[in-house]
């Protein structure tokens, strides 16, 4: 079964990463054999079949993207000029571009799985599910976290509240692009905010209260998260990864 992808990628960067000295955006940071952005590109979107990323106008020359462009010439790219307030923003700005009939998975710029992503992908495909989330262990405030019952079944989320040690990978699945962009609008008229910002477990968190099946899948070996989004991720990276 085909599915079609959307990469968030139009946050601003809120810290300078530094390489030699100098600022650089940090999609274009390296990381092993690399840089930010590829590593989600690569782990992400090279299965789909609709494939889009949206990224701030100033980062759509940067060196990541022209690379990840000169491999994939079908890779469509949405730019915004200004903050999009939010990943699920920075989604429904690929509105024109959404299959209304295609599952579509929603997947963060700034983070990798290892192992065959396309698998999991596939899983959810296989389920009767109406949405769902990658999961892995976490605590702290950083990340959504999902109250899910034995069988998997997510009964809640919240972003940046503990209410289990069940955090998203920002991973979404939904079964249409139409589930999507309906959930999407539900959290926009209701001003359902975090801060400033505006999420996709939000929209996740509405069709599960709703009373849709919504399932959440624990990352197992060989899939490992792997997060890039702060300065920290990107130490810790290298010390794990590129030791001599």
């Amino acid at each position: 079964m085909t599915y079609q992808v959307v990469v968030t990628a139009g946050g601003k960067d809120t810290v300078d990463y530094l390489i030699d000295d100098k600022v650089v955006l940090k999609h274009d940071v390296r990381v092993g054999d690399s840089r930010v952005l590829e590593k989600a590109y690569d782990a992400y979107v090279s299965h789909a079949a609709k494939k889009t990323i949206v990224i701030r106008a100033e980062a759509a020359s940067s060196i990541a993207l022209l690379e990840i462009l000169n491999r994939d010439s079908s890779l469509d790219v949405q730019s915004s000029s200004t903050d999009t307030q939010g990943a699920l923003c920075s989604a429904l700005l690929s509105i024109d571009h959404i299959d209304l009939s295609l599952p579509l998975f929603i997947v963060p710029g700034d983070s990798y799985i290892t192992g065959d992503v396309g698998n999991l992908f596939r899983d959810f495909l296989g389920l009767e599910a109406q949405a769902g989330t990658l999961l892995f262990k976490a605590t702290g405030k950083r990340w959504s976290y999902a109250r899910i019952n034995k069988d998997g079944a997510i009964l809640e989320m919240a972003e940046k509240i503990e209410i289990s040690d069940a955090a998203s990978t920002g991973v979404f699945y939904f079964r249409s692009g139409e589930i999507f962009i309906k959930a999407a609008e539900w959290v926009l008229l209701n001003n359902l905010r975090t801060a400033t910002d505006f999420y996709v477990s939000t929209a996740i968190n509405y069709l599960a209260m709703a009373g849709h099946k919504v399932v959440g899948k624990f990352l197992e070996e060989p899939n490992v998260y792997i997060p890039l989004s702060q300065p920290s991720d990107i130490v810790s990276f290298r010390s794990l990864h590129e030791k001599n």
